[in-house]
């Protein structure tokens, strides 16, 4: 593990031991803090919702760093994003440097405004543009990558004011199957009005990992729970955490008894980790 990685941990642990004590006595759970990289493009249909969910995510406590594309930056104002979302690394696309760097230490990649353009690009591999080249590169380092579909699904009612009469069934189907790419690569679409629920669902999930088979082949094998799914479980009210079936490392064990985590290990149980 790098130093960074474990001072992250180390700090992560101690934010949420310190808040136990305020839980216990009936107060909210102690804050997020995860880092999330939020890549927004240049759309408009269903970008209140998704601007509304980062100023959630924001509340909750999450760190964000927010990639403006070039064609965003022309419909949505930097400085009215600075003072909507006060706090947050506001990163112009045509400025950045080393923007690969910031996949290295984020827990999460969400895509508040998903163009056509975007969706069509990245479903065919085509990293000529700085948002779909650090999709892609967060899907290959094995990063959740959530994206609201509100700006390219044309099924979705915020189209009814965009499209000019009936858009073609041919159009349609076209753009249907891109995403259906797009969700066999493992990007989670959804509605941007489910864009913060989407978010806390999937840092909340325990992680998978692959295991290799006699023929050198790669599978899915059981859950496995670690320490950081533990952190994420912490955060939430319940402080429970669904380990059944799944495998339970002994330092996720550890965390959760000095966090106060509970596991469900069979139905209708829930037992303090032993």
């Amino acid at each position: 593990m790098e130093l960074e990685q474990l001072v992250t941990a180390v700090v992560r642990a101690v934010v949420r031991a310190l808040g136990q004590e305020e839980t216990a006595k009936g107060n909210p759970p102690p804050p997020a803090c995860g880092r999330l990289v939020a890549l927004i493009t240049g759309g408009l249909v269903g970008a209140e919702e998704a601007f509304a969910a980062l100023e959630r995510l924001l509340r909750r406590g999450y760190q964000l760093d927010v990639v403006l594309s070039k064609s965003a930056v022309a419909i949505h104002s930097p400085d009215a994003l600075r003072a909507r979302l006060p706090g947050v690394r506001l990163h112009l696309a045509v400025e950045m440097q080393s923007p690969h760097q910031l996949l290295s230490s984020c827990d999460l990649v969400v895509v508040p405004i998903m163009t056509r353009h975007t969706a069509a690009r990245t479903a065919l591999l085509l990293s000529d543009t700085l948002p779909v080249s650090l999709i892609l590169d967060a899907l290959l380092r094995g990063k959740p990558v959530v994206a609201a579909r509100d700006a390219a699904d044309l099924s979705l009612p915020g189209w009814r004011g965009q499209a000019r009469g009936n858009v073609p069934s041919g159009l349609r189907t076209a753009m249907e199957e891109v995403l259906q790419r797009l969700a066999s690569m493992g990007v989670e679409l959804v509605e941007a009005r489910q864009l913060y629920e989407a978010v806390e669902r999937r840092l909340a999930a325990p992680a998978a990992t692959e295991a290799r088979v006699p023929d050198g082949s790669s599978r899915l094998s059981r859950q496995v729970i670690t320490a950081e799914a533990v952190r994420m479980a912490a955060m939430r009210e319940d402080r429970t955490l669904d380990v059944r079936g799944a495998i339970v490392t002994p330092l996720a064990r550890d965390l959760a008894r000095q966090l106060g985590v509970h596991f469900v290990e069979e139905v209708g149980q829930c037992t303090l980790a032993r």
